[in-house]
């Protein structure tokens, strides 16, 4: 299973009273040859005091997808 970012767009959010800066990134799935690819989206949005680097977004991105990808072969 291949996950590659293919868009990350800034968004600002009112969550619980406060704005909150955060990410909404687009993964696709590479799926085995004669399959369809999967196309994921994921938010994430930060506290003032936190920030992440690329390769961190990148991987919260990838585990989150894991986690629908797990949640949604369970509901099957």
């Amino acid at each position: 299973m291949q996950f590659v970012v293919k868009n990350m767009t800034p968004v600002k959010d009112y969550i619980d009273g406060n704005y909150q800066n955060g990410l909404i990134v687009e993964l696709i799935m590479s799926a085995t040859e004669g399959h369809d690819d999967y196309r994921f989206v994921t938010e994430i949005f930060l506290s003032d005091s936190e920030s992440l680097s690329v390769s961190e977004v990148k991987d919260r991105s990838i585990e989150l997808a894991k986690e629908k990808l797990k949640k949604a072969s369970s509901e099957i």
